[in-house]
């Protein structure tokens, strides 16, 4: 029988959004649960050792990539700071696998010949779940989450480390949707995706009709909805901020400016509205965790004047006190990715003066502080350069691809990139295991594109040999 991993790629690309949903249904113990969670990353990891296996059988070499040097120059980094902070072995090794877990699927990509009618079959498949999503969301949040739609609670202890499922417990918004994803900021950053590529198939040059077109952009206003209805401010303004990134990158720029007029006017009038419907929403704060607010209440909370202060606890403490603290330690290769060993050498650093970051839950959420504090400045570094490869990979099969799914997947790529830069200013994107594994999911597309243009192209340039007898 032919081998064809690119069947099981489409089949974990249906099945990882859904992941949490299936398997709470399975009739075994907590603890078999908990392990079953672990079997499609596994799956992946054991695909591509088949996959390079495979290649060196039929003496094919291994495909390399831009990002490949800064990859492995991170990770001896990460480990060289587990030695060096004589941190657990297995925290360490945990904390560098919870970030780059899904990089392995970008290698199967890039390792098997990606033709563009599969390109196009996975953008299929990625929006249609994000459809389904949507419509789910919907009914969620009218009908309100039920059991029906809860993850399943459990625990998992691997040699002292423990891990929750218990996801929800007090930690979301009252009246959030989660879809299937069993979380709300999985479920934003995943209809976040869909938007971005959605967005992308519109505006592409592309021979489209009208209706067809008018059919995407419902479909577009659905995923915005959806991703309202998360509670998730950062990923609705990230959405809105996705419509001008995509259209500078295809320089589509009479279409920039008419939507920046029509944005300031809608904008206006928003602020307007809310100033008339509730004056007090400028000096009142409400927690949305403890007090039920409407999705457009929850996006008009951020303009309160309470809400700095309420807020300034969390995300903006951890990026002004624990990352200038970082910076004027210097540390060039981190703390180690075992968390406990970093937070410790933190609060050792700081004098105690940062004492409560021991107990302080959204260390992570301003995931680039946490990367700091993980791998140093060098550390960081080297993760940006590997962003900023994709990205220039990206801008080029844009610009040289000459197909449309490889414009498509490559203004994505791009998109995607800037977007999770700022995204994870906030959020611990990597984290997520729907975001991880479509990130490079769509980042191994687009550098099969990349390389494959690449190849075209000296192939093409190659001097002729001409025999002479």
């Amino acid at each position: 029988m032919k081998f064809r991993p690119i069947s099981i790629i489409y089949g974990l690309t249906l099945y990882i959004p859904f992941e949490d949903f299936i398997l709470k249904w399975l009739p075994v113990s907590s603890e078999v649960y908990s392990y079953s969670r672990f079997a499609s990353e596994l799956l992946i990891y054991s695909l591509l050792l088949l996959v390079i296996s495979n290649k060196i059988i039929n003496n094919n070499s291994i495909q390399r990539t831009p990002i490949d040097l800064p990859l492995l120059t991170f990770i001896s980094i990460g480990i060289a700071s587990i030695i060096v902070n004589s941190a657990p072995l297995l925290g360490g090794i945990i904390g560098i696998r919870t970030l780059l877990r899904y990089v392995a699927i970008y290698y199967i990509i890039v390792n098997i010949h990606i033709n563009t009618r599969q390109i196009r079959r996975f953008l299929l498949i990625i929006i249609s779940i994000g459809v389904a999503e949507s419509l789910i969301a919907v009914i969620q949040y009218f009908s309100g989450l039920n059991v029906f739609w809860l993850p399943r609670d459990t625990n998992l202890e691997i040699a002292g480390y423990t891990k929750s499922f218990n996801v929800l417990a007090g930690e979301i918004e009252k009246g959030a949707v989660i879809g299937t994803l069993g979380h709300t900021i999985n479920m934003s950053l995943y209809l976040l995706i869909t938007f971005i590529i959605t967005l992308s198939i519109i505006y592409v040059p592309h021979r489209i009709s009208g209706i067809m077109k008018l059919f995407l952009f419902i479909l577009l206003f659905l995923m915005y909805i959806a991703i309202t209805f998360t509670y998730s401010i950062s990923s609705s303004i990230a959405s809105l901020l996705a419509i001008p990134i995509v259209l500078i990158h295809l320089k589509r720029k009479k279409i920039l400016l008419r939507y920046t007029a029509l944005g300031l006017v809608l904008l206006s009038s928003l602020v307007i509205i809310a100033m008339i419907r509730d004056n007090n929403i400028a000096h009142e704060y409400t927690e949305p965790k403890k007090d039920h607010v409407s999705s457009i209440d929850n996006i008009r909370l951020i303009f309160s004047s309470d809400y700095l202060k309420r807020t300034e606890g969390s995300r903006q403490w951890i990026l002004r006190e624990v990352g200038s603290t970082l910076i004027n330690s210097f540390t060039l290769i981190g703390y180690s990715p075992d968390e406990k060993t970093a937070r410790n050498r933190i609060v050792d650093i700081s004098e105690g003066s940062l004492h409560r970051l021991l107990t302080h839950s959204a260390f992570e959420d301003v995931y680039w502080i946490a990367i700091l504090a993980y791998f140093g400045l060098v550390g960081l570094s080297l993760y940006i350069w590997i962003l900023f490869k994709l990205y220039a990979c990206a801008i080029h099969v844009i610009k040289k691809s000459g197909h449309y799914y490889r414009s498509v997947i490559g203004t994505v790529a791009a998109s995607l990139v800037i977007i999770t830069g700022m995204m994870t200013f906030l959020v611990r994107t990597f984290e997520f295991r729907a975001f991880g594994f479509h990130f490079w999911l769509l980042a191994g597309l687009m550098m099969s594109s990349y390389l494959d243009h690449n190849d075209k192209a000296v192939m093409i340039n190659a001097p002729s040999e001409h025999h002479t007898l």
